[in-house]
C-alpha cells in the first residue's frame, strides 16, 4: 500500500499515510519520564559533510545550531567539502574549520562519512562530545543541555521514524558477506542523521565503522542503506552503551508532528538552497 500510494502520490501523500498509521506510536515515542541531567559537555566538536551543492546547507544549519542547539555549550563546526575556501565556511569567529573533502559519487560519498571524521580523530579527541549531523537537518526549536542529556550512555542516536511501531527485519542487511551484516536479532532502527556522544567512545565506534566499510568496498560489496546499515550493526551489537533520542530530533518536514510535541531537529526534503555569493555572517542574517 505504501509503494502503490508514493508511486501515485509522491513522497508528500506516503508520509501522511504513515502519519494517520504511526500517530498513536509516535506519540509513546515523543513522552519521556523525568531526569536530571547526567552528562555535562564542556565542549562540542559539530560533524557536517557537505560536497558541491550541499554546502548551500551549510549557513542556515550553522544560524539553527547556534541559534538553538545547545547554545550554552560551546561548539566547533568540522566542515568537509571540496570547497574549503567557499564564503558559506568562512567565519571570522573561528568557530568553523573547514576540511578539504573530494566530492565523489553517490552512494561512496556515503560510505567515505566515517574516513572523513577519523581522517581528525587526533584534533576531535580533545572535544568531550562530538555529534554528527547530515547536511539536510535544521534545528527548529531550542535544545538545552538540561533536556538533552539526561542519559548516562557514552554514545546516543536517533530513533527512525518510520520504525517506531514495528522494526522491519529487511531494512538491515541482507548479504551475510557484508560487514554491516547483522547476525543477532535487531533491537531498534535508527537513522544517521544525528548520532554522536562522548568522543572516546564515538572515536571507537567510527573507527570499526571504517574498518568494516574498507573491507565490504575491497570486496565490492555495498550495503543497502550505506552507511546507515553499518551504524545500525553497531548499535545493536553494542545496545547498553546507546541512548535512543525520540523521534522529534529528525522529525520529516513532510509530516506534522503530534501536539502539543515540537520538532527539534527536522530531516529537510527540499534540494539545497542557491548560493547568491554571500559570506555565512551575511547569508544566516536573512
Amino acid at each position: 500500500m505504501k509503494k502503490l500510494l508514493r508511486k501515485i502520490f509522491g513522497n508528500s501523500i506516503s508520509h501522511r499515510y504513515r502519519e494517520v498509521l504511526d500517530k498513536k506510536a509516535i506519540l509513546n515515542n515523543l513522552k519521556e519520564e523525568p531526569q536530571f541531567q547526567q552528562q555535562f559537555p564542556e565542549n562540542i566538536a559539530i560533524i557536517f559533510i557537505a560536497t558541491n551543492k550541499y554546502l548551500n546547507f551549510f549557513p542556515r544549519f550553522y544560524e539553527s545550531v547556534n541559534k538553538y542547539f545547545l547554545p550554552e555549550i560551546s561548539k566547533t563546526f568540522f566542515v568537509f567539502t571540496n570547497e574549503p575556501e567557499s564564503p558559506q565556511v568562512l567565519v571570522n569567529d573561528g568557530d568553523v574549520i573547514p576540511i578539504y573533502a573530494p566530492h565523489i559519487v553517490f552512494p561512496y560519498i556515503n560510505l567515505f562519512k566515517f574516513k572523513f571524521i577519523n581522517s581528525i580523530k587526533d584534533i576531535l579527541k580533545y572535544f568531550s562530545h562530538i555529534i554528527y549531523f547530515d547536511a539536510d537537518t535544521e534545528v527548529k526549536s531550542k535544545v538545552k543541555s538540561s533536556q538533552f542529556f539526561k542519559f548516562e550512555q557514552p554514545l546516543f542516536a536517533v530513533q527512525h521514524y518510520n520504525f517506531v511501531k514495528k522494526i522491519n527485519p529487511k531494512q538491515f542487511e541482507q548479504n551475510p558477506q557484508s560487514k554491516a551484516y547483522l547476525k543477532t536479532k535487531p533491537k531498534n532502527y535508527w537513522q544517521a542523521c544525528f548520532w554522536g556522544g562522548k568522543s572516546e567512545e564515538f572515536l571507537e565506534m567510527t573507527k570499526i565503522l571504517e574498518e568494516w566499510t574498507d573491507k565490504d568496498i575491497k570486496n565490492k560489496i555495498i550495503p543497502r542503506w550505506w552507511d546507515e546499515s553499518y551504524l545500525n550493526r553497531y548499535l545493536n551489537e553494542n545496545i547498553k552503551k546507546v541512548y535512543t533520542a525520540n523521534v522529534s530530533y529528525s522529525f520529516p518536514d513532510l509530516r506534522k508532528i503530534p501536539k502539543p510535541f515540537k520538532v527539534r531537529i527536522s530531516h529537510l526534503s527540499i534540494n539545497p538552497p542557491e548560493f547568491k555569493g554571500e559570506n555565512i555572517k551575511e547569508s544566516v542574517r536573512k
